[in-house]
């Protein structure tokens, strides 16, 4: 994995052989959570998944390569979990996003 810079916004971006590495959130109906959960652990490339879970929605992340998001939103759509929200962002991106957020609450 490397660091490059994108020379037409001069934005950094996490890219390897796969792609930009991103973070996938899937936001989901709380009672739906082990279905996707279950599927996740399917796909063929490891997810390591971060939870939060509240009511009536809760959120699955984890870090995937551009090249994987069609896959994962492949996977839901063939079992039949079109009510889920996915939001993709750049890792980087979310990474700030989050530095920001804590410096604000602290």
């Amino acid at each position: 994995m490397g660091v490059s810079v994108n020379p037409v916004c001069a934005t950094p971006v996490l890219a390897g052989r796969e792609g930009e590495l991103l973070l996938v959130r899937i936001r989901i109906p709380s009672a739906q959570l082990e279905n996707v959960l279950d599927l996740l652990a399917e796909l063929p490339f490891p997810i390591n998944p971060e939870l939060e879970h509240g009511h009536p929605e809760s959120s699955v992340e984890f870090p995937a390569y551009a090249s994987r998001t069609a896959e994962i939103r492949e996977a839901l759509h063939a079992a039949g979990l079109d009510s889920v929200r996915i939001e993709i962002q750049p890792m980087l991106a979310a990474l700030a996003n989050t530095v920001a957020a804590n410096a604000v609450t602290h």
